[in-house]
């Protein structure tokens, strides 16, 4: 039985926590060991990293040396965001002395024999991870059309986050096709949803978010799948706003509406999960709709 450490983060402790729930739920069927990191420590975020490049590094690496005696098998960390600041860290430590030295200094402890670093969906993603999810299976996704989006930190750049495309990732289209969905051919699967603008510029968050919405539901997608916590959020969230505050034709517009998913919901569902076990209730865009199309309840 494999055993990884397991980061958390942040966002899987508070708005993605339907994320963690359901992804643990689905290690644990799976038999996919894992020990939560004692004491960690947020990754340091965009704001880390554009204040104070030694404070980033110092974040993501005191994480991996609180990791290193549980990640038998690596450290699996859910989020993107936090995945790309980590393997950041990670690279800039092992390919920079002079960096390595400060850190030791200011962390008070050698920095040597680092975990390596797995985005959960890397690990889903595997061969026999797929086969393992085929044979558990109680359900299945058949007859649900499905866009798969990775958005734009989980795949680039290519030297730091090891995925086998950076346009053109095929992780998620395999689990959906496990799982009995349709991947749907689709053109924006790794373009960026505004997600890190959401405060400081709303307006430009919102017109790309809109753009992946409304090309999915072009390419006649009923539902979005999605790797990242940032993604699933702005992308669930803008539609539920911008139905609340449209009038007249735009609110008619705005009732199109597409859920968006964690990939770790829809494996859940397939083994045999409730809706609420995953996390659903959470969404602000409900789900049942796109589910029966699949005749999940």
């Amino acid at each position: 039985m494999s055993n990884y450490a397991f980061y958390p983060g942040c966002s899987l402790h508070n708005t993605a926590r339907e994320s963690s729930q359901s992804l643990l739920l689905v290690m644990d069927r799976l038999g996919i060991g894992y020990d939560e990191v004692p004491d960690w420590n947020c990754c340091g975020g965009t704001s880390a990293v554009s204040l104070d490049e030694q404070l980033a590094v110092n974040l993501a690496v005191r994480n991996l040396l609180q990791a290193k005696s549980l990640a038998g098998d690596g450290l699996v960390v859910p989020c993107a965001h936090c995945y790309h600041r980590l393997m950041s860290g990670k690279r800039r430590v092992e390919s920079d002395p002079d960096m390595r030295r400060r850190v030791e200094k200011e962390l008070r402890h050698p920095v040597e024999d680092l975990p390596p670093v797995y985005n959960a969906l890397q690990v889903m993603e595997r061969a026999e991870i797929l086969e393992k999810i085929r044979l558990y299976a109680v359900k299945s996704l058949s007859g649900l059309k499905v866009a798969c989006y990775y958005g734009c930190q989980l795949v680039r750049p290519p030297r730091l986050t090891n995925f086998d495309h950076p346009e053109n990732p095929t992780g998620l289209d395999r689990i959906v096709e496990i799982l009995g969905g349709e991947a749907v051919p689709w053109p924006l699967k790794t373009e960026c949803c505004g997600g890190n603008l959401s405060f400081a510029k709303r307006d430009v968050s919102e017109k790309l978010a809109q753009r992946i919405l409304d090309m999915a539901i072009e390419c006649e997608a009923e539902c979005i799948v999605t790797a990242c916590p940032i993604c699933q959020a702005n992308l669930d969230l803008h539609q539920f706003q911008l139905f609340h505050r449209s009038t007249g034709a735009e609110a008619a517009s705005a009732r199109k509406k597409i859920p968006v998913f964690f990939f770790s919901q829809l494996i859940g569902l397939v083994l045999g999960f409730d809706s609420h076990a995953v996390g659903l209730s959470r969404h602000f865009i409900p789900a049942w709709e796109a589910l029966a199309l699949a005749g999940i309840r």
